[in-house]
């Protein structure tokens, strides 16, 4: 493999990084002018902010949800590793 990713450490750099890049790119590729099915009565300006929209929505949820997860395992079990 070139880039030396392991699939299992580095899902950040796979997949997050990807759908960050590509989910605003549908926007584009979608419009019937670059072979896409088109985009019905919107425009590429639309949809793309629409995508945008939507990749912030599910930075915000991982984020407030991982703080969740993270102060409720907190308080079951100690999250640092003793000496």
């Amino acid at each position: 493999m070139r880039l030396k990713i392991d699939d299992s450490h580095d899902v950040f750099a796979v997949h997050r990084v990807g759908g960050i890049m590509f989910t605003p790119l549908t926007a584009v590729l979608g419009a019937e002018m670059f072979g896409g099915v088109g985009l019905g009565k919107i425009s590429i300006g639309e949809q793309l902010g629409i995508q945008i929209a939507g990749v912030a929505a599910v930075a915000v949820w991982s984020v407030v949800l991982s703080i969740v997860i993270i102060k409720a395992v907190n308080g079951i079990v100690d999250l640092r590793v003793s000496e």
